[in-house]
């Protein structure tokens, strides 16, 4: 299911998981999905490369990051993210909705664990 839902051009996953395009190879990220939503799934498929030593699932996820870090600086608030982002450009736009609650407020919330998460890296060893 996790590989189905990344299975996109750019492989960053859209906000819903459309099975019919799925299934059909055509799925594609959304161009304005909330912030909140990818970030949020960064914890578990972290947690299960480091419990089986695969580390496929963390390298799905480690994208979602990748994106975040490279656009961090590049918003009209640098150092935050808008609580809408385009994954499927990869850009985070110039969005000027910026929040720490709905819509942003997992993002928030899971970088810090992942960080912990990870022992303070951005990449895991398993």
């Amino acid at each position: 299911m996790l590989y189905m839902a990344f299975d996109t051009p750019n492989r960053l996953p859209g906000f819903w998981l459309n099975f019919k395009d799925a299934k059909q190879g055509v799925q594609v990220a959304g161009t304005s999905d909330p912030s909140t939503c990818l970030s949020s799934l960064s914890l578990e498929p972290t947690r299960l490369s480091q419990l089986t030593g695969d580390t496929k699932y963390y390298d799905a996820i480690s994208r979602v990051t990748d994106f975040l870090e490279r656009t961090q600086t590049s918003t009209s608030l640098p150092g935050m993210w808008p609580k809408l982002l385009n994954f499927r450009d990869e850009q985070a736009g110039d969005g000027t909705d910026f929040t720490l609650s709905g819509l942003a407020d997992s993002l928030y919330e899971y970088l810090p664990k992942m960080a912990i998460l990870l022992g303070g890296r951005w990449f895991i060893i398993v």
